[in-house]
């Protein structure tokens, strides 16, 4: 038992030294505090792994020595996808017990002489010092990869989690703890934005393109402030009328100098960086200004398709925001659609179903968008108040000719009719595609055979035999919604 002991002299009447008092008392609990304290220090509170301070410590050691023996030392950054979900719809306390039966698990499956650490979050760093080649460590990350999807039983849950992995190895992927962290972390991103479940190298080609999306991403942040940001609109046709029925809204960016910013490169990187909440409110608000303003000059009312990402639908303002677009631009919310993913409805339904049902009571419609590829399960087509799908131009693009996509075109129109749902066919370029989906009964159509996206001016309403654009005179006229605007795809 550890004890501390205090002395103190007694002294006589004449100052002299008569004795001594000694004092012993117990100093466990002091002990054991200060023992927790060390711990605390260098190790993950939940998980008991090590964290960031004992992980630098160790990799710090590990790389001196391997500069010496020229040992290998490979480092994996493991991040577990879709974690948050389980937060949200299963509560933290669930999370909490999944982290740690999943730190269990991961030093289950590493050498006797890895390192598992808890790097934050749902994140956790694999070191690997008797790794010799790139090809021992893709065997050994393959072992975790493999069992990291075995169903955990948490809080009365069955949960299946995958992981996405970046790897970097001493020397080439970095000579430093600090620099191997940051590519292998470079690396997992790109991992997942490949497939789940994977893993991927760190290649220096990923750095550029890392740094690139950060200055995209500042660049987009100052057009935005700039008033770089344009609203262009594709036109929808009804295959019953033939008649303009609406206008998807795209967001397009020109820089000052005059270049254009392809849009598969500035909304991802709006997506990843939160942009998109300021960029999907500018758009929304001057569409729905726009779509008032072609609905007077066309003498009907235009509906408008916006797409909402994600983040937006999960933004608490983004409610807020839709509704005072409505109100500040004068337009009836019957006349405003809504694009979102099938990817939406993976995340809480409850909080998907409060959403939907709100923009719904509105009045607002809401459509799915590329339909067909996203979310394997179909079950939400009648458990969510859906109005439209569209059909993903994939499968527009080889209908005539892919006997596969023409069956897979067929039973979406069949199923969405059953349901009640009207359809949109995407990406329509030739006049087969149109007949073919013309035929099966498909409502409505955009693409490149009637108008790529355009400007406002480019919407200008043009004369037409009963006043309105049709398919017919756009084909003949070679879009007469083209004035003065160069096509974009």
């Amino acid at each position: 038992m550890p004890v501390n002991e205090a002395i103190a002299l007694i002294r006589g009447e004449a100052g002299e030294v008569s004795g001594f008092l000694s004092v012993a008392y117990d100093i466990t609990q002091r002990r054991e505090a200060e023992s927790l304290i060390r711990h605390l220090a260098h190790f993950d509170f939940l998980t008991d792994l090590p964290n960031r301070t004992k992980l630098a410590e160790r990799l710090d050691a590990d790389l001196r020595t391997a500069s010496r023996t020229g040992q290998g030392v490979a480092v994996a950054l493991i991040d577990l996808d879709h974690f948050k979900r389980v937060n949200d719809s299963l509560g933290h306390h669930v999370g909490d017990e999944l982290l740690v039966k999943m730190a269990a698990r991961l030093q289950q499956h590493v050498g006797p002489h890895d390192l598992v650490a808890r790097f934050g979050g749902d994140e956790f760093v694999l070191v690997m010092i008797d790794a010799m080649s790139p090809a021992q460590v893709q065997r050994r990350v393959m072992t975790v990869l493999d069992a990291i999807p075995e169903p955990i039983e948490c809080g009365g849950h069955e949960i299946i989690l995958t992981a996405s992995v970046g790897l970097a190895m001493y020397p080439f992927g970095g000579q430093d703890a600090m620099t191997l962290l940051k590519h292998a972390d470079t690396a997992m991103y790109q991992a997942k934005l490949a497939t789940r479940n994977s893993f991927r190298w760190f290649e220096p080609a990923m750095l550029a393109e890392s740094n690139d999306k950060l200055a995209l991403a500042a660049a987009l942040r100052r057009a935005l402030d700039r008033d770089e940001i344009d609203v262009h609109y594709q036109i929808q046709i009804s295959l019953d009328s033939d008649k303009v029925v609406g206008v998807e809204a795209l967001a397009r960016w020109r820089r000052c100098d005059g270049t254009s910013v392809p849009p598969d490169r500035f909304i991802p990187v709006a997506e990843d960086n939160g942009l998109i909440i300021r960029l999907g409110e500018l758009v929304l608000r001057q569409a729905c200004r726009d779509a008032v303003s072609l609905s007077a000059e066309l003498g009907y009312p235009l509906k408008l398709a916006v797409n909402v990402s994600p983040r937006q639908f999960h933004d608490r303002n983004w409610l807020r925001v839709l509704r005072q677009a409505l109100t500040e631009s004068g337009l009836p919310a019957e006349q405003l659609e809504l694009e979102i993913t099938e990817g939406i409805f993976m995340e809480d339904p409850r909080e998907v179903i409060d959403v939907i049902q709100t923009v719904r009571s509105l009045g607002v419609g809401i459509v799915i968008d590329d339909f067909g590829t996203g979310f394997s399960s179909l079950a939400y087509l009648t458990r969510f108040p859906i109005d439209k799908i569209k059909i993903d131009r994939s499968f527009i693009n080889e209908v005539v000719s892919d006997p596969a996509d023409a069956v897979i075109v067929n039973a979406i129109i069949v199923m969405a009719h059953a349901l009640g749902l009207v359809v949109v066919g995407e990406g329509v370029e030739t006049i087969e595609q149109e007949a073919y989906l013309r035929a099966r009964g498909c409502d409505e159509v955009q693409g490149f055979r009637y108008s790529p996206a355009v400007s406002l001016r480019g919407c200008r309403r043009r004369s037409a035999p009963d006043g309105a654009p049709t398919a017919r005179t756009l084909n003949r006229q070679n879009s007469s919604w083209l004035r003065g605007s160069p096509p974009m795809r």
